[in-house]
């Protein structure tokens, strides 16, 4: 974590900030999140579709705990970090995988929305991780939008795990649902600062969520772990506030080892990094 963050998160000791919180959050750091992700996707989002929880699996299991009934189905995107499927099955609901399609000719990764048409129908919600860990692909706006109608045509809500949306080479940030749909949309968009501030062990992260549905999640909020510490969520503010150059930062450097790994693994192969480049079925000789 850099070095702001945490200095940050003492300062918050020094000054009294050690006692509970809101079930909703610190109120400055709704407001700086509302700001952010209304800049960062281009629309107004409200301070009350902010939820602060304690990083991503907090919010991942909320949300299960909001939507779940015994037997329910939830579509699952694969593969997939399995934390959300367990969730489900916690909740006593019924997991439906559907796997990506990989094409080896052009080494992409898609949805395979035939089944998840034949499919949606008969389920709760969809869940969907873009960009996805452990594959990198991501969604497109085409897909996104796909998913959005025929969930709104179906009354399905979408779970959609977007904690690395920063981690991107070619872009600010990936595509979001948040950048298509409405307010009211059944729609739970999970975030997290573990990956794009580096603070995996800090616990703190946040949902967007539907209009009018806060009083909810501040109940659920309240019987998991009332809220996520008091300095964590200020040191969050600081992440927010300070954290553009960092995030630009671990990009260059990330993007950095990932080709000098690609080149290594080329140049192990005896190949020259011209003929890699062009290689027509990448996927079986470079692994």
């Amino acid at each position: 974590t850099p070095s702001f963050i945490s200095d940050s998160m003492k300062l918050a000791l020094d000054n009294g900030h050690t006692f509970y919180t809101t079930n909703h959050g610190v109120p400055e750091l709704v407001e700086t999140l509302s700001q952010y992700s209304s800049n960062l996707h281009k629309k107004n989002i409200s301070h009350d579709r902010i939820m602060i929880t304690a990083a991503g699996m907090n919010a991942l299991m909320m949300s299960a705990e909001a939507l779940i009934n015994p037997n329910d189905k939830v579509i699952c995107i694969t593969p997939v970090w399995p934390n959300f499927m367990r969730c489900i099955e916690i909740m006593g609901g019924k997991i439906i995988e559907i796997p990506l399609i990989l094409s080896e000719i052009s080494n992409t990764w898609s949805l395979n929305m035939d089944d998840i048409k034949n499919n949606i129908g008969n389920v709760k919600g969809i869940y969907i991780n873009s960009p996805n860990n452990p594959t990198g692909w991501m969604m497109d706006t085409k897909e996104q939008q796909e998913i959005l109608e025929i969930c709104r045509k179906n009354n399905v809500w979408i779970i959609a795990d977007e904690v690395y949306e920063r981690v991107v080479y070619d872009r600010k940030v990936a595509p979001s649902f948040l950048d298509i749909a409405d307010e009211n949309d059944l729609l739970l968009v999970i975030n997290s600062f573990s990956k794009s501030w580096a603070m995996t062990g800090w616990r703190l992260g946040w949902m967007t969520i539907p209009r009018n549905t806060l009083a909810l999640f501040e109940k659920l909020n309240e019987f998991n772990i009332a809220s996520p510490a008091a300095p964590v969520q200020h040191a969050g503010i600081t992440a927010i506030k300070e954290g553009e150059n960092f995030i630009k930062e671990m990009i260059n450097i990330a993007e950095g080892k990932k080709l000098s790994f690609s080149e290594s693994r080329i140049r192990t192969k005896g190949w020259s990094i011209e003929a890699r480049l062009c290689s027509e079925d990448p996927i079986k000789n470079f692994l």
